[in-house]
């Protein structure tokens, strides 16, 4: 599966994100056909210690790890979200495929 499709899925084909590089520590999102939504994270914020490192090689799981989703809901999440139901379920599917991508390497 690529991971534009574990996107798609997520959030039911019906969001468009935007996410481009920075250099200053944070990772930012816009969703414009969510209401608009935006938001910013430090990356030294986000709950990298759920994070599951898969070695070069290594099989890759059939499943979400659910532990890591589990801590980008309760820590990844800004308060507001839980207003927008396809937002959170948008930001939660980004920020788990940025961090497990960028895991172990150059944030």
């Amino acid at each position: 599966m690529f991971p534009q499709t574990a996107i798609a899925a997520s959030v039911g084909l019906r969001c468009y994100g935007l996410s481009s590089p920075r250099h200053d520590g944070k990772v930012s999102l816009r969703f414009i056909d969510l209401d608009n939504f935006s938001h910013e994270w430090v990356l030294d914020d986000l709950p990298w210690d759920a994070v599951t490192s898969i070695g070069v090689g290594d099989p890759h799981p059939d499943a979400l790890d659910q532990r890591l989703v589990d801590a980008i809901q309760q820590r990844g999440l800004p308060p507001n979200i839980e207003q927008n139901a396809q937002a959170k379920a948008a930001a939660v599917a980004f920020l788990y495929l940025y961090m497990v991508m960028t895991h172990g390497g150059e944030r």
